[in-house]
């Protein structure tokens, strides 16, 4: 799972986090026991390396 930092369905935009917006959740936190890898671009320049990581993880971890 790879969220974004501009917001969405259910989620709060990044600046509004930890301020009690509505529909504030930690995304990444709530998934990571179900994802190999769960990560979020704080920024645009952030997209790119999480997605990478993202990749990586899952090329390392999946069966033939």
């Amino acid at each position: 799972m790879v969220s974004h930092a501009h917001g969405g369905v259910g989620h709060v935009v990044q600046n509004e986090l930890g301020k009690g917006a509505f529909q504030e959740l930690d995304q990444v936190k709530a998934v990571q026991q179900f994802c190999k890898y769960a990560g979020q671009a704080a920024s645009a320049k952030d997209i790119v390396p999480t997605v990478t990581a993202a990749v990586k993880v899952s090329q390392a971890t999946c069966c033939d």
